[in-house]
């Protein structure tokens, strides 16, 4: 019966989720671009951005949906990854 009424209650409170795959040639700006969505308003200046090596993960909650953005790398070495 609990399952039945936690499932019930997960339902009706869910909210939907979207996935965002940033991706892009390196030095593009796809890291600034993510840090710059998920830093909140009150932040003045963002901190320097170093090179992603493998891939950087961020949620945004936009009115009532939840926003998942990947950032994965640029370098050539790991546009092998793209594909997958």
């Amino acid at each position: 019966m609990f399952t039945l009424l936690s499932g019930l209650y997960d339902l009706a409170t869910a909210r939907e989720e979207v996935r965002l795959l940033i991706i892009g040639l390196d030095a593009a700006g796809k890291t600034t671009l993510l840090n710059a969505l998920t830093q909140s308003s009150a932040s003045a200046s963002m901190p320097a951005t170093r090179p992603t090596v493998g891939l950087n993960v961020g949620r945004l909650d936009v009115g009532g949906c939840s926003v998942m953005l990947w950032d994965l790398g640029g370098a050539s070495g790991l546009r092998t990854i793209w594909e997958r």
